[in-house]
């Protein structure tokens, strides 16, 4: 082989090398994109079904903090909602749990539980805390339904202090990097796992409760 046939084999063995290579890189680059974007939607569909299972099944309890006025045990805030539900027994559950989801000034998005009823021991009503996602910029709440029978339902940024749970709750929820949000998680609120009637209608009739 002459000088220039080695030069040119050198040439064209670098050009194939660095072909190759960038190949190999931009594939991992994509797998690793891939792999994060799975992930990403892995978590929020877990905390999504997670949320529907929760807030969809939530027991009937009615509290009356004075005599003659009752209310339902669920509060609910643009930022922050208070419900009764049970856990796994990993979490400490076995029975009936005071639940709070909001956003933490971590950003995260936080589940907040503590024994229920208020009868038990002051020390054992403190709320232990457990992150459901993390890298969570926004957290919105709202609420459909009718504190007042005798009105229409619509949505309300605020449910408390009422007899009656909300229809349909909202949770609208906007991670960090996400360039839109996603659509909003709309929960039916059942009265149980056995019946798939609007807890108002139930409620309605009154004379149980």
């Amino acid at each position: 082989m002459t000088l220039l046939e080695l030069l040119i084999s050198l040439t064209l063995t670098l050009l194939i090398v660095s072909s190759l290579y960038g190949a190999l890189h931009l594939a991992g680059r994509a797998w690793h994109s891939g792999n994060q974007i799975a992930e990403k939607t892995t978590d929020r569909l877990l905390v999504r079904d997670w949320l529907r299972r929760q807030l969809g099944r939530m027991p009937l309890i009615i509290s009356e903090p004075s005599p003659g006025r009752k209310q339902m045990e669920f509060n609910g805030e643009q930022d922050v909602i208070r419900f009764i539900g049970e856990l796994p027994s990993h979490l400490g559950g076995g029975g009936l749990m005071e639940l709070r989801l909001l956003l933490s000034e971590e950003q995260e998005l936080v589940l907040q539980y503590r024994p229920y009823p208020e009868t038990v021991r002051d020390q054992e009503r403190r709320y232990k805390q457990r992150p459901l996602l993390d890298k969570v910029e926004a957290l919105t709440f709202a609420y459909f339904g009718s504190a007042d029978l005798e009105f229409n339902a619509g949505w309300e940024e605020r449910w408390a202090g009422t007899e009656y749970l909300p229809q349909m709750i909202s949770i609208q929820i906007q991670r960090e990097g996400d360039e839109d949000l996603w659509p909003a998680l709309l929960v039916a609120v059942m009265v149980d796992g056995n019946t798939d009637r609007p807890s108002q209608v139930i409620l309605s009739q009154g004379s149980r409760f």
